[in-house]
């Protein structure tokens, strides 16, 4: 299990972009679920022991930081036009809250 979540964490590693988020495919834009997926899997991954590279989180949870802040800002593009989005944005930005 130690080595099978190694490699999942390496794999996230390798993949995330310069923002702190992921895509579907290698470095590609922003997908708002896999990132709070992936934030979601490194969290547990932490307090379960495993090591998590801190920049690697650190940047996770700077994107979710901004992300909400921005939606907290600019509440139409996402809540009105978009449901679906409004949600995604919540869910990808709850390890951040206070």
């Amino acid at each position: 299990l130690q080595r099978a979540c190694n490699q999942a964490i390496q794999f996230l590693n390798e993949r995330q972009s310069s923002s702190g988020s992921w895509g579907m495919w290698a470095q590609e834009s922003s997908d708002l679920k896999i990132t709070a997926y992936a934030i979601e899997m490194l969290n547990y991954a932490q307090e379960s022991g495993i090591v998590v590279p801190k920049t690697m989180l650190e940047k996770a949870l700077q994107f979710a930081k901004n992300l909400h802040e921005y939606a907290r800002e600019n509440p139409h593009p996402f809540s009105h036009s978009d449901p679906r989005r409004a949600a995604e944005t919540v869910y990808a930005t709850w390890p951040s809250l206070p």
